[in-house]
């Protein structure tokens, strides 16, 4: 089942804005300095791209892993739904990036040396209008599941709701505002897209990036992850069923296949024996068929 869920998310999930956007140095640099703006000596050089897609297959969530220098920042766009969960995913991503990097320097996690690991930074950019949930500086996994109490495991996170005016968060937040007003009045459509690209350029937002990606942002913008996540969900279905009916048939011909060599008269052994070979159980998979059908 898991390769198969595998391969129908990879067949069907696309690329985001957010992380199409940020894919390229220019602009993850510009990015960085919103969120270090006393860093004034970094330059694209000190950037490296670690991508977390790869942590969780699903990749319907936007989310963005980069490096620099000794700091290692993650961020986790919340899109229409907001949720505390984001706080469980960023410990995943981070111990699983902290693996990677572990065995991609060959340090050795259980020898007497201390380790040199980059500093996380998690943050969740939150684009959408703020509606009923309540805007707060951070939050905090022992704050959100275990109502403040003090644990052993401890997970902050930083919420973005907007940049300055014109810097690259601000450009994205006003690129996402833009695109729900039109959509809400004019509905999901290419038409609609082109409009909005032309508001973005009048505006001067994202224009640059806009101009040289028009068509790949059209596609992206009008996938619709809810679309691609019914249809997962509705394959993941169909693939069970099919699995549970294979399965049952499978169960009968070895249940008929064991009753018929007892009525026949053959022992117990040459039984086991016979179902083995068929149906290329081992033998305690065939000793547990025998004790289930076996009539005694």
């Amino acid at each position: 089942m898991e390769q198969i869920d595998e391969e129908i998310i990879k067949r069907t999930v696309k690329d985001s804005v957010f992380t199409n956007l940020f894919r390229e140095k220019e602009y993850l640099l510009q990015l960085y300095r919103v969120l270090h703006p006393e860093d004034k000596n970094v330059s694209e050089n000190d950037l490296s791209d670690i991508t977390i897609e790869n942590i969780l297959t699903n990749a319907l969530y936007n989310d963005l892993g980069f490096r620099v220098r000794n700091k290692l920042i993650i961020l986790v766009e919340a899109q229409s739904t907001w949720t505390m969960n984001i706080l469980l995913r960023f410990g995943m991503y981070i111990f699983k990036t902290y693996k990677d990097i572990l065995e991609n320097t060959k340090q050795n996690v259980y020898g007497k040396k201390k380790v040199v690991l980059p500093r996380p930074e998690f943050y969740v950019v939150y684009p959408k209008k703020a509606g009923k949930h309540r805007k707060c500086e951070s939050i905090s996994l022992s704050a959100e599941l275990w109502n403040g109490e003090k644990t052993s495991l401890e997970i902050t996170a930083k919420v973005l709701y907007n940049g300055k005016k014109g810097d690259i968060l601000y450009q994205y937040v006003m690129f996402t505002q833009i695109c729900d007003d039109i959509f809400h009045k004019y509905g999901r459509t290419r038409e609609a897209m082109i409009k909005i690209l032309q508001i973005c350029q009048d505006r001067d937002v994202l224009k640059k990036y806009l101009l040289s990606r028009e068509g790949e942002v059209i596609d992206m913008v009008l996938y619709n992850a809810e679309e691609i996540m019914e249809k997962y969900v509705n394959d993941r279905v169909e693939t069970a069923v099919k699995h549970a009916v294979k399965h049952a048939e499978r169960e009968a011909s070895i249940r008929t296949k064991i009753e018929t060599c007892q009525e026949f008269g053959l022992s117990r052994k040459d039984t086991a024996l016979k179902i083995k070979k068929a149906f290329r159980l081992s033998g305690s998979a065939a000793r547990k068929k025998m004790g289930k059908y076996w009539n005694k």
